[in-house]
């Protein structure tokens, strides 16, 4: 009993709700946004009033974000933009989660030109510093 207890306070003090719906209201949103891009048949766009998280990302897109962890603004890719600064995330994506089945590359100038980042499919994590945060003007699909 003692122990059923401790588990209790133990999941209470990280925030986790048994059964798993602490954040079901996020992902509800989040599959409420993957709809929405999907229906809309685009190759690209901006998701800015939605709440964050990296639910929002659709299966078969690259998806960067302004903010670690999917926060924030999430623009979203089939094939990529030579220009980030249309999509409001020019030297500003801080995380990205490539949900397409190519590998996707980010480059420090537009037009594809710099250094590049190559994202392989299925990859998701945050940028560092030395590793793309608020680096890259331009992406694409290779």
């Amino acid at each position: 009993m003692r122990g059923r207890i401790m588990f209790a306070v133990l999941l209470a003090a990280s925030g986790v709700v048994a059964g798993g719906t602490a954040h079901a209201a996020d992902r509800d949103a989040g599959a409420g946004v993957q709809h929405a891009i999907i229906s809309s048949g685009r190759e690209s766009g901006v998701i800015a009033d939605a709440a964050g998280g990296w639910d929002r990302c659709p299966a078969g897109y690259f998806c960067l974000f302004d903010l670690h962890d999917g926060g924030g603004i999430m623009a979203y890719f089939r094939t990529g933009s030579p220009n980030l600064g249309m999509q409001g995330l020019d030297k500003m994506a801080s995380a990205q989660w490539n949900r397409s089945t190519a590998t996707f590359g980010t480059y420090e100038g537009y037009n594809y030109t710099g250094r590049p980042q190559f994202h392989p499919a299925g990859s998701r994590y945050n940028f560092t510093y030395w590793g793309g945060d608020n680096f890259d003007s331009s992406t694409l699909r290779r």
